[in-house]
């Protein structure tokens, strides 16, 4: 139960954080049909703004840069595979043809959805030039995601994992070390694309509402021994973090690091359609201490929102973990 100077303490945290911020509280209100309450995040939604507005982690800018991600996941797991870099500049111009066939992915590093397949797309030299400068002209720190912002842009080369063949991609939700979920997901971004939604664990989760059927993995799909791999290397990936969701993608045996992603869907995804979002704000509630915000010194008055939110947010796991009981055990895939 807290006490009253601390819900004073976090009703003028909640105000502040408003009147700071009112296009990204307008958004969230016109999204969600209802007022932010920014210092009190009720919810997975209002967990990620509350992150927008109050961690600074100095390592989301680096590892959401997606030339810089490669360097550190080579560093923290050296088993893990990344796509390799043919070519990075700062103009579309200095850009070679050779490039511009099947094989190779052509990428903004700053930003999401800026990707260019040729062997899905063909651009004549001057359109595809125009759509690159557009990239590196474009900001992706909307909606206050603050670490895309801190990123110096870049255009960058790939070559082509899997040559261009569907490939399984996994996406794990991890709070400090372990996975809350995933999703698993054949030929994405195709038309043959089917996924689904799976515990931590490795258990189907139902499909999503509203999915068609045929854009569902099978019924009785299961996962594999690759399911297993994926989350470890997932989980080493997001130790030391509160909340962060990794993408892979699996090549035979190999397992590729695509993007570590702090502001997913700038927290206004689907999770609630895919059974998903009170799992992922449990964990994440349950290794909210690790954020950069409660565990550095914060100066006064954040440091009095900062502890009165650590109690809160104590408070709001308990409620949390007695509205959905879920077993802690892990059993391998």
């Amino acid at each position: 139960m807290l006490g009253i100077l601390d819900r004073l303490v976090l009703a003028a945290a909640n105000l502040g954080a408003g009147l700071a911020h009112p296009w990204l509280a307008l958004s969230f209100a016109w999204r969600r049909r209802r007022w932010p309450c920014f210092a009190t995040p009720s919810g997975l939604s209002e967990l990620v703004q509350w992150r927008k507005v109050f961690d600074r982690n100095p390592l989301f800018p680096v590892l959401s840069d997606k030339l810089r991600l490669k360097t550190w996941v080579h560093e923290r797991a050296p088993e893990a595979r990344v796509a390799e870099i043919v070519w990075s500049g700062t103009r579309a111009a200095d850009l070679p043809d050779r490039f511009l066939v099947p094989g190779y992915v052509i990428k903004a590093n700053h930003g999401t959805s800026a990707n260019y397949f040729p062997h899905r797309e063909t651009l004549p030299r001057a359109g595809l030039e125009s759509r690159l400068e557009g990239w590196l002209r474009s900001r992706y720190d909307a909606e206050l995601q603050w670490a895309y912002g801190r990123i110096p842009p870049r255009l960058m080369v790939e070559r082509l994992i899997g040559d261009g063949r569907p490939l399984w991609e996994m996406t794990f939700r991890c709070a400090d070390g372990v996975a809350a979920t995933a999703f698993v997901v054949l030929g994405q971004k195709t038309q043959h694309e089917r996924k689904a939604y799976f515990t931590g664990s490795g258990d189907r989760l139902p499909d999503e509402v509203g999915l068609p059927p045929a854009q569902c993995l099978p019924p009785d799909y299961r996962t594999g021994p690759e399911f297993g791999r994926a989350r470890a290397l997932a989980e080493k990936l997001s130790r030391g973090f509160d909340f962060v969701r990794v993408d892979l993608i699996l090549d035979g045996d190999d397992i590729y690091v695509c993007e570590m992603t702090f502001y997913p869907s700038s927290g206004f995804g689907d999770e609630d359609r895919t059974f998903t979002a009170e799992r992922i704000e449990r964990a994440w509630l349950g290794a909210i201490a690790r954020s950069w915000f409660l565990s550095s010194p914060q100066p006064w008055p954040l440091s009095l929102y900062a502890a009165a939110f650590r109690r809160w947010a104590a408070a709001r796991l308990q409620s949390r973990v007695r509205a959905i009981p879920m077993s802690a055990e892990r059993t391998e895939p």
